[in-house]
């Protein structure tokens, strides 16, 4: 069920210390294994609060969809040295707070649903009706009050 799938998923991010996030062979365009992609789970645990940690794709739409402050903690990927960094990270639990706080209120600002769906009328060259607009206001709104 894919909506008892999102609460379930969102529920572990909000209870973990960390979310590993390293790109992956299966992060891909179009079955293009020579592009990278930005995984939908960035956008999962990034709305459900939780901390990205780790080898983000270097591609033009990472800064796009994510450039705030802490929204993925760089790490290289297979770090040896992981457990020590991510003891590190713990170590500033104010930081972390921020960063949890700030995934959740950008996602509001930029991922939700109504952005989408907005952007998706936008590309076939159809206009917005006046309640989706309010919808995404609502939602911009909602991540200014959440915001750090």
């Amino acid at each position: 069920d894919l909506a008892e799938h999102r609460v379930m998923y969102s529920r572990l991010h909000q209870q973990a210390a960390f979310a590993i996030a390293n790109r992956g062979a299966g992060a891909t365009t179009a079955g293009n294994s020579s592009e990278e992609a930005l995984p939908a789970r960035y956008f999962e645990t990034a709305a459900a609060g939780g901390v990205l940690v780790g080898q983000a794709p270097s591609i033009p739409e990472l800064v796009q969809e994510f450039g705030w402050v802490d929204a993925v903690f760089p790490a290289p990927f297979d770090d040896p040295d992981m457990p020590e960094r991510l003891a590190d990270l713990a170590a500033d639990p104010d930081r972390i707070s921020r960063a949890r706080r700030r995934n959740i209120a950008e996602t509001m600002r930029r991922h939700d649903t109504t952005h989408r769906l907005g952007k998706i009328l936008s590309d076939v060259g159809m206009a917005k009706p006046s309640v989706l607009d309010a919808a995404i206001e609502e939602r911009i709104a909602t991540g200014d009050q959440i915001s750090p």
